[in-house]
């Protein structure tokens, strides 16, 4: 793989948020899914923002941008996320500079994936949070979040993605694409018609981000989707497909969503999926 490896990847946690468990697990009985993970007392189970940070040769790429500060009071007291500040503190640990990110990939642009992408400036106008980056977004999840139906929009706010392309920051993609050497993104519909996943190959193994299409290590059997999946059996069909995959090359996988134990690997037998410690990660 020389030559066409990434040099590097670091999970960057972006603190926590609130969200209803029933929409969290969808169909699943709630009497399965609160032994795995117990809601709170208005129903809600804390979730992780867990963004990911890539190196590859000069590029310095950030996949996902957690939920930024563009909330109201009323989203703060819905969600209780634990800083919005915390991808800023993550990457400043890390020791990168937002003007320092040459990449950042959206694996879709639901508030909660893409609220960091923009900054207010002191006269309340939006920016790019990073000013220097090439926003990677699927062409088909731009239109479909520009056009969002009634039943999407509350998942999707325009000051989050907007303002790239007045800023001439964004690079729609039309399917599988390399970012850097090393870095792929690959469509996985389900979730949303246009989501995409992302592969990061290194001299010692591949990481697979696989976004909401499998969100939680509590999500890995392919029947435990959310409420917020559009196409609830297209997501089993695809989460079997890529962890069937992941099992067979070893990949470590990062879940975006677990406020836990974000990194595993996923072995499969017998059409079951199971996990293990992502040793030397």
């Amino acid at each position: 793989m020389t030559g066409q490896a990434a040099d590097s990847w670091q999970v960057l946690p972006a603190g926590t948020f609130a969200l209803d468990g029933g929409a969290m697990f969808g169909v699943v009985p709630r009497v399965l899914w609160q032994k795995v993970l117990p809601p709170d007392s208005e129903h809600r189970v804390r979730l992780g923002l867990n963004c990911l940070l890539v190196r590859s040769g000069p590029q310095v790429i950030l996949v996902e941008t957690g939920i930024g500060r563009t909330g109201d009071a009323t989203f703060g007291r819905r969600h209780a996320p634990s800083d919005e500040d915390g991808l800023a503190s993550a990457l400043a640990a890390a020791g990168v500079e937002p003007e320092e990110v040459t990449d950042v990939v959206n694996t879709h642009l639901h508030w909660d994936h893409a609220g960091g992408n923009c900054r207010r400036r002191p006269d309340g106008s939006l920016e790019p949070a990073f000013p220097r980056a090439t926003y990677h977004i699927q062409r088909g999840e731009w239109q479909f979040a520009r056009q969002a139906s009634a039943r999407m929009k509350g998942s999707y706010r325009a000051d989050d993605f907007e303002p790239l392309d007045r800023a001439g920051r964004l690079l729609l993609l039309d399917g599988p694409a390399t970012i850097a050497p090393g870095v792929q993104v690959r469509p996985a519909p389900g979730h949303l018609p246009f989501m995409q996943v992302v592969t990061v190959h290194t001299e010692t193994g591949t990481l697979f981000f696989p976004s909401d299409l499998v969100p939680t290590r509590h999500h890995l059997a392919p029947a435990w989707g959310m409420s917020f999946d559009c196409e609830p059996l297209v997501v089993a069909a695809e989460k079997r497909r890529w962890l069937e995959r992941a099992a067979r090359k070893d990949w470590t996988l990062l879940f975006y969503h677990d406020a836990d134990a974000p990194l595993a690997r996923v072995e499969s037998a017998g059409g079951r999926f199971s996990l293990r410690p992502a040793e030397g990660d």
